[in-house]
């Protein structure tokens, strides 16, 4: 099935490994033009060769082709109107594989066109911001934003011993970072755009020792539901799975993963669920949280 989405302009945070991975790959698979916002490179490291010039703070290297006049110019106050009629792809950025940009580092993907990859932690409002302006206008506007940095936090440890330090940390990254995202993103987003979070099911169900995580993924869902109503023309949802085999969980996990005793998903399966609510399949869908977790949570505790 076809989503819809060639030529569409993508920002995902959290693209450098696990769910982010995989939703990059897969809007890059159905034709989109993406940016990736994540603290580590990861595989998209070794893209420059670090010998470029900083670029001036009133101009962007306008990468978009056939949008070149647009792409160099700030970002209105207002709306774009997304992605640029006309052009399939992001132009070879030429000399300038290693751009710096308003505390953003940019690098055009080393594999072809179509990726950029900026450098920043979802905490740090000030670098957060200027890496989403950054790729949007690369970009030359956005029409899916995905929210999928995150972290789990003290994973099995008991509330007794859990910090408020430790709780802040989670909230921060998990709940304050798609606020950012969205705030920022916003005067780049095209009406009819869509905005995807990353939540859990852990925002429905709960195991020991998860209190800050399934508080901040609680908190998704309802900034999911709030944001549908105050942006007008911008439908936001969010993916809610079950666990899903990532570095993340694994290193929360460890050798669990490889023999459960429950289902498991991967992170081209949750990318799949996100191709959805990007798309306009989706269209009439809004404030809604799309829980993926095999219908477990539908199984009573009855004996029978």
């Amino acid at each position: 099935m076809g989503w819809e989405l060639a030529g569409k302009a993508v920002l995902v945070t959290g693209g450098a490994s696990g769910i982010g991975l995989a939703c990059v790959r897969a809007f890059r698979a159905e034709g989109a033009r993406v940016g990736v916002i994540d603290r580590e490179a990861g595989p998209w490291g070794g893209a420059t060769d670090g010998g470029s010039q900083p670029v001036p703070a009133d101009r962007s290297p306008g990468l978009v082709a056939g949008a070149a006049d647009r792409g160099s110019e700030p970002a209105p106050a207002g709306r774009s109107s997304g992605s640029v009629a006309g052009s399939a792809g992001m132009a070879d950025s030429g000399s300038e594989p290693g751009l710096e940009f308003a505390r953003a580092d940019v690098a055009s993907d080393p594999a072809g066109p179509g990726l950029a990859f900026a450098r920043a932690d979802v905490t740090d409002e000030p670098a957060f911001a200027a890496a989403v302006a950054t790729l949007a206008r690369h970009l030359g506007g956005l029409d899916v934003v995905v929210g999928c940095a995150g972290v789990s936090g003290p994973v099995g440890k008991p509330l007794a011993e859990t910090t408020a330090a430790e709780v802040a940390a989670v909230l921060a990254v998990n709940v304050t970072g798609p606020f950012l995202l969205v705030k920022h993103a916003l005067p780049h987003l095209a009406d009819g755009g869509s905005v995807v979070l990353l939540g859990s099911d852990s925002a429905f169900t709960a195991a020991p020792g998860m209190v800050p995580y399934c508080a901040s993924k609680g908190a998704v869902v309802a900034l999911t539901r709030a944001l549908s109503v105050e942006v007008a023309g911008i439908r936001v949802n969010c993916v809610c799975p079950s666990v899903v085999d990532t570095p993340m969980a694994r290193g929360d996990l460890g050798d669990l993963l490889d023999d459960p005793a429950f289902p498991v998903q991967a992170a081209e399966d949750v990318a799949r669920q996100v191709l959805f609510l990007a798309s306009p399949a989706s269209r009439p869908v809004n404030g809604q949280a799309l829980l993926a977790d095999f219908g477990m949570s539908a199984r009573s505790a009855f004996p029978a």
